[in-house]
């Protein structure tokens, strides 16, 4: 209900603010594009006085809220820390105005001063892109293009408006049925491991460790540009750096002097430690709070909160499978006494090689095989169905299908 309450209020937000739009030669597309780093100083300049109402309806945590009204300083201060925060969950213009539109209406003057900085950045990048945009939106969209859009049920901030109903789940499975049904496991899913990765995970007095350049163990170094490092803490236990390690892709690092983002390195998948090992690109956010840091053995170390984000890639890409899956797929994981026809005999073994679906030889593939083979020739890797999987959390089950 909640859901669908904020996706009608999201619809109602683009109708009154379409006429503002439409004056000043923009489109819903430039409201999309992200807000970087260097954008922060003059909007910070454009919002309102009461930064943290604005902040809420950004969907900022009070707990944030209250760490940046600490270490912000003046009240253009702690907006440009609340923008750097945001920025770090990919900000963009549209999600600005919309705090602005939640937290006054569509006449906040606010909201027509972030639409004339973003004209004036879309001319200085490009002089003629309003001439390019008028003729883009004449022109009908070919075919292929559009085969090549990724579905919404791809896209993790699109499939968060359209909660499911849950009513659907009550129903038969059937191929007909399938792809809502997977659509509302997997959707209850990511929440879950959402609300799971916070509450175990998330941490406020963690302790940032930073290499310095030459004390780099060189099992960690990859691009000598980067920083390395590893967050710790007596209560950031084995199983929640594991379950950080499995569930999430990056975190994002508050500290006293800025907000930035780091990311999980793939050493912590093979070598399970009392810490969590990060890489992060070079900012001036991790310079400015080294230099607070504390000296330790080997580099400095810093308090800070760390939140992690769920891995949305992983469901993106099972989304997009089945969204895709042709008719045949569904009936031969759902066969009935009409699936084994002469049709089926066609049928050749397809799956994704890339790397982030690979399947392990000895056990996934052989799984599928033995999902999509045809029962009634005699094989070794035939049998009659179901095929019934199972293993423990992470071992693959849910990649097969």
């Amino acid at each position: 209900m909640e859901k669908q309450k904020e996706s009608e209020m999201k619809e109602n937000f683009y109708q009154k603010i379409k006429s503002q739009l439409l004056a000043k030669g923009l489109v819903v597309a430039d409201l999309q594009k992200n807000i970087r780093e260097e954008n922060v100083d003059a909007i910070a300049e454009l919002i309102g006085k009461d930064w943290y109402t604005f902040g809420k309806y950004m969907k900022v945590e009070e707990s944030t809220l209250d760490h940046i009204k600490e270490v912000g300083g003046s009240k253009l201060g702690r907006k440009k820390k609340l923008l750097e925060y945001c920025i770090s969950k990919k900000l963009r213009y549209e999600d600005i105005i919309y705090g602005l539109y939640n937290s006054s209406d569509e006449h906040n003057p606010s909201i027509n001063g972030v639409l004339d900085y973003l004209l004036t950045q879309r001319e200085s990048e490009d002089p003629k892109s309003n001439e390019r945009q008028s003729s883009k939106q004449r022109r009908p969209r070919s075919k292929l293009l559009q085969q090549q859009d990724v579905p919404w049920q791809a896209i993790f901030e699109e499939r968060q408006l359209n909660q499911p109903k849950l009513t659907k789940s009550q129903g038969h499975l059937t191929p007909e049925t399938y792809a809502d049904h997977f659509f509302e496991m997997l959707w209850l899913e990511e929440n879950e491991h959402m609300k799971k990765l916070e509450e175990k995970c998330d941490g406020a007095n963690y302790k940032l460790t930073i290499y310095d350049s030459q004390n780099v163990p060189l099992h960690l170094l990859q691009n000598p540009l980067s920083y390395y490092g590893y967050i710790s803490d007596k209560e950031f236990t084995d199983d929640k750096i594991e379950y950080a390690t499995q569930a999430s892709d990056r975190v994002t690092i508050v500290g006293r002097d800025g907000i930035f983002v780091a990311y999980k390195h793939s050493y912590n998948f093979n070598h399970l430690e009392n810490r969590m090992y990060i890489v992060a690109h070079n900012t001036q956010k991790i310079l400015q709070a080294l230099r607070r840091g504390s000296k330790v053995e080997d580099g400095r170390e810093i308090n800070v909160r760390a939140e992690f984000e769920v891995k949305h890639s992983y469901f993106d890409h099972l989304q997009h499978a089945v969204v895709i899956a042709p008719d045949y797929i569904k009936r031969c994981l759902l066969p009935d006494a009409m699936s084994f026809s002469s049709l089926f005999l066609m049928f050749g073994l397809q799956y994704s090689r890339s790397f982030f679906m690979k399947l392990d030889e000895n056990n996934q593939l052989k799984a599928l095989r033995m999902i999509t083979s045809d029962s009634s020739q005699p094989s070794p890797l035939a049998c009659p169905p179901p095929v019934i999987l199972y293993g423990p959390y992470g071992s693959g089950k849910t990649r097969i299908l």
